[in-house]
């Protein structure tokens, strides 16, 4: 099984948040001091090159503003999808 880091349902939720982030117009360096991180920790992030738990996801979904239900929904049915053309 592939990484998560690199796995597309990791980089589709991580795209899905950061598409969030600039739809609600809030820069990187808005975001991480809201997070108290450096603006680098979220460039990181959205360039898959530091991954984050389900904590720090949790987290930048509050500051965001996001429903954590939201992200969770997209990433089951990415789940799903997969699992399904897997079986087939």
């Amino acid at each position: 099984m592939q990484k998560s880091l690199f796995s597309d349902n990791y980089r589709r939720a991580i795209e899905y948040v950061s598409n969030f982030r600039q739809s609600v117009e809030i820069s990187q360096v808005d975001l991480a001091k809201l997070l108290g991180k450096n603006q680098s920790f979220i460039s990181k992030v959205e360039n898959f090159e530091r991954r984050v738990d389900l904590v720090e996801f949790i987290t930048i979904c509050r500051k965001l503003g996001l429903p954590k239900s939201d992200l969770l929904h997209l990433i089951e049915d990415l789940t799903d999808r997969i699992y399904e053309l897997e079986r087939s």
